[in-house]
């Protein structure tokens, strides 16, 4: 009966501890390298390397993400993914995505995005800056400057610039399998020969 009593505590024990090191919550500079944890809350900058997140990231400050996987992620500041893949994005800040992926993305800041994926909608309050990357749902930027090159959209593409007329610049074989929408000045969209939109350009010229 002790045996078995103690046994209990000792597994009560471990199971508090490894739960207390899963879930962390850190103040100043955060690193992560190669572990698996189930949250990280970070109130300052952090690096995450190597690492596996089974939940969600909350950083109030910059954050660098390399060849890690997580859920959901949180930015109050600049983000930078590589070799990175998650679920939905939310930051206040910009977002540079190299050799990653993501479902839903809502950037409050410019996009730029090389050789990565996008498999949900992207809606973007800044200029958007994509290289040999895929959309596969609607984009929505609310800025003058869209930039796709070797890039395609299996979607739609909307544009809202309140100030400036608004440009669309398609190269190196840039496809837009929906409609190009400027929502709010009128606008262009500027292609070489190699790229084009299937769909209707609304409210802008070509």
């Amino acid at each position: 009966m002790k045996f078995f009593t103690k046994s209990i505590w000792v597994a009560f024990t471990i199971t508090i501890a490894l739960t207390a090191q899963a879930q962390t919550s850190s103040y100043g500079s955060c690193n992560y390298s190669k572990q698996t944890v189930a949250d990280i809350t970070c109130y300052g900058p952090a690096t995450i390397d190597g690492t596996t997140v089974t939940g969600t990231i909350k950083v109030f400050g910059s954050l660098k993400m390399n060849n890690t996987t997580a859920n959901d992620v949180t930015v109050n500041g600049p983000l930078t993914m590589n070799h990175a893949n998650v679920n939905n994005i939310t930051i206040k800040g910009p977002l540079t995505m190299t050799y990653a992926s993501a479902n839903d993305i809502d950037v409050k800041g410019p996009l730029n995005i090389n050789s990565s994926t996008v498999k949900g909608v992207t809606s973007v309050d800044g200029p958007v800056e994509a290289a040999r990357s895929t959309f596969e749902k609607d984009v929505f930027s609310a800025s003058n400057s869209v930039t796709l090159s070797s890039s395609q959209v299996i979607g739609n593409v909307t544009e809202k610039s309140s100030n400036e007329q608004a440009i669309l610049k398609m190269t190196d074989k840039s496809t837009i399998s929906g409609n190009v929408e400027f929502s709010g000045q009128a606008g262009q969209v500027i292609l070489d020969s190699q790229s084009k939109v299937v769909g209707t350009v609304i409210n802008g010229r070509r």
